[in-house]
């Protein structure tokens, strides 16, 4: 293990770029293996990690990468050609670098035969090089043309004799060497030089600059923290402005009260002569001085407040945004991983797959990247191993042999749109039905009202898989679901589109930023909460009158279609209903129809998307939409149901962050257990 914890963190960062770089590099050999250019690149990345494990003293590294070297050094100079078996090798040698590298960062013991790897690939290239030798063409003699007629022997002789006269010595014989002049002085005789060439190379030195540094991305998170807690300080600034604004509305009302007592008092003064009313004047002098100044000074406090807040407002801005640039990663960081997965999948089911990647250029941020590599790589491997056929059916389908995955990217305003396509049999939905109510996911009644998004979208309930085998790849019915926790965890959507024999496509949503988000912020019950905009449809005044019930559900009408609608604060469980109040949102509206009220008889309604599903959230007020900073739950709150986390407002006070898709899922259940309860009651 490296001792240094600098140069662990900088060996490790430095070794997975070269073996990316090198496992990138060996794909595209493994196609053209005569491009010496790339095979150049290659050996130089091989002799730069091998460099690196030299100076840390990593020699198990050192090793595999010198005979990576060596082997990647004649291919490059067109000394051999790389076969395919040597590249398999080589990409086995790849994984054991990634242990042996993992071992020297962390200390934990990899038990690599690194001799035997060593002598393998030896043996594997020696081999290789000895059945290109035995399958090298014989030279190809044209009997058509005459053979030339070989020079007379003494024609050679006579060209041979003068040359071995003059070079061969005798033995037994020391030859003088004289020169024939004598040699030239080192030194030659001084001659004038300009002085301009004496000062030019001083004019311009070489100045070692340093343009990259590595920084820790810990400190990257703790500096955008900051940046949030700027733009926290930056709303209480505009908070305290509103305030001394308040302030000052204090003061003109103070000041026409104080105005219309000191006319009272004047009045009095001509009336009568006493000295107590004239002090009291003066008293009322002074007081309306003072209170001249006073306002004069909250107006410099509330134009200085309105000048911090603007300047503290783009320091914040430009400090957030560049902070965030400088995590910004390409996406190829994990989209590399994927082509050699594929291709090793792909050998491993016998099924032929082109593999393409679009949009790799596209940035997100390091966090999001790393929380995603996994789920995407699930989905991939899930497509390969459900989605496409094998090669024999594809042709008797009237497809090509080889099936296509394509892997697709861009940013659309704040969010990443990354689509995982396949041109393979689609979804089965039939299949997903039965299984569903085998494993009792849902029921039959259930389907029946369902869309096909929606029951399309049950491949990501746990449980549920369509696949008859269980394998190394699926079938276990874990995956998917884990997979749409992470996005949603990432405040992010899944949804997917299949057609049955022409393929299917995954897409994830996902935004840029994970440290700020905007968001409705809504009273509710006396509360405020803030609803993630990003999952809101619209927002609109509804009557109670467009509120019904369908089977125990509370519904509205939205676009022609029934979507599920409840009250925030029921939905949060915040307020236990008694039983004198009324239990259903159709009740209430019985009462408030003959509520003297105005407002009673609207109220505000959001409608929130989740996917395919709708629901509208009623609420009390929408107060304003906002840029928060998202602050995620404590280790000690590993969840908490219907609450993705919290934010502080302007004013200091504590909001909660509703999570939109525990929302639905709370709708779905207290659906689920309303239908139990009239069946019970219905079987008594």
């Amino acid at each position: 293990m490296i001792e240094d914890k600098e140069l662990r963190e900088l060996f490790k960062a430095e070794s997975e770029e070269h073996l990316g770089n090198l496992d990138k590099g060996l794909l595209h050999i493994e196609k053209n293996p005569h491009d010496l250019e790339s095979l150049k690149e290659l050996f130089r990345e091989a002799h730069s990690l091998k460099g690196a494990a030299r100076m840390l003293e990593v020699n198990s590294v050192e090793i595999i990468a010198h005979r990576f070297e060596d082997l990647l050094g004649c291919a490059s100079r067109g000394e051999k050609t790389i076969t395919l078996h040597e590249i398999e090798r080589m990409n086995g040698g790849l994984s054991i670098l990634r242990k042996l590298v993992h071992e020297a960062v962390t200390g934990e013991r990899a038990d690599i035969d690194v001799p035997r790897y060593i002598k393998e690939l030896d043996n594997q290239v020696a081999e290789d090089d000895k059945t290109a030798i035995q399958t090298q063409a014989a030279p190809v003699i044209d009997i058509a043309k005459p053979i030339e007629q070989i020079p007379k022997v003494d024609a050679v002789k006579e060209v041979l004799t003068p040359i071995v006269k003059e070079e061969v010595i005798k033995p037994n014989v020391v030859q003088s060497i004289e020169p024939k002049q004598p040699p030239k002085a080192i030194v030659e005789e001084d001659k004038p030089v300009e002085e301009s060439k004496l000062i030019k190379p001083l004019l311009k030195p070489n100045k070692y600059q340093i343009d990259t540094i590595r920084v820790g991305t810990g400190r990257l998170d703790l500096l955008m923290t900051q940046a949030g807690e700027l733009a926290v300080t930056v709303k209480r600034l505009e908070q305290l402005t509103t305030d001394i604004d308040n302030i000052l509305e204090l003061f003109e009302l103070w000041s026409k009260d104080e105005y219309t007592q000191s006319s009272i008092v004047r009045d009095v003064e001509g009336k009568f002569d006493d000295p107590r009313i004239k002090r009291l004047l003066n008293f009322q002098r002074i007081q309306n001085s003072h209170l001249e100044q006073l306002k004069s000074l909250v107006k410099v406090m509330k134009n200085t407040s309105n000048e911090n807040s603007s300047r503290l407002g783009t320091v914040a801005t430009e400090l957030h945004e560049g902070i965030r640039t400088i995590r910004l990663l390409p996406l190829s960081t994990i989209f590399s991983l994927f082509p050699r997965m594929v291709r090793d999948l792909a050998k491993n089911l016998n099924k032929e797959v082109e593999f393409i990647v679009e949009g790799a250029e596209t940035t997100a941020d390091k966090h999001l990247l790393e929380e995603m590599k996994d789920p995407l790589m699930h989905i991939i491997r899930n497509a390969l191993d459900h989605g496409i056929e094998m090669p024999m059916d594809r042709i008797k389908l009237g497809k090509q042999k080889a099936g296509t995955l394509l892997v697709k990217a861009n940013q659309s305003a704040n969010y990443i749109i990354i689509e995982i396509i396949d041109d393979g049999k689609g979804l089965d939905i039939e299949a997903i039905k039965r299984t569903a109510v085998k494993k009792r996911i849902c029921r039959k009644e259930e389907l029946l009202e369902m869309t096909i998004p929606q029951i399309q979208n049950l491949i990501f309930s746990s449980g549920l898989s369509t696949s008859e085998m269980v394998t190394d790849v699926s079938g276990r019915g874990i995956g998917l679901d884990v997979v749409k926790n992470n996005v949603e965890r990432l405040k992010g959507q899944i949804s997917i589109e299949s057609t049955a024999g022409k393929g299917c496509t995954i897409s994830v949503k996902l935004p840029i930023t994970l440290s700020t988000t905007r968001v409705f912020l809504v009273s509710s019950n006396h509360m405020k909460f803030a609803i993630p905009i990003e999952f809101v449809l619209f927002a609109k005044n509804i009557s109670h009158s467009d509120i019904f019930s369908i089977e125990g559900r509370e519904t509205i009408i939205i676009d022609d279609h029934p979507v599920s609608v409840g009250l925030l604060s029921d939905l949060l469980e915040l307020k236990v209903l008694k039983l004198s109040e009324p239990e259903t949102i159709t009740q209430r509206n019985t009462l408030a129809m003959h509520d003297n009220k105005p407002q009673a008889a609207m109220v505000p309604c959001i409608i929130l998307a989740v996917g395919a599903e709708r629901l509208g959230v009623l609420v009390d007020a929408i107060i304003d939409e906002q840029e928060v900073v998202f602050k995620p739950h404590t280790p000690l709150l590993k969840r908490v149901r219907n609450i993705s986390g919290a934010t502080i407002l302007g004013d200091g006070e504590v909001c909660m962050i509703v999570n939109p898709h525990d929302l639905i899922r709370t709708v779905r259940k207290q659906h689920i257990a309303s239908e139990d309860l009239q069946n019970d009651s219905v079987e008594t």
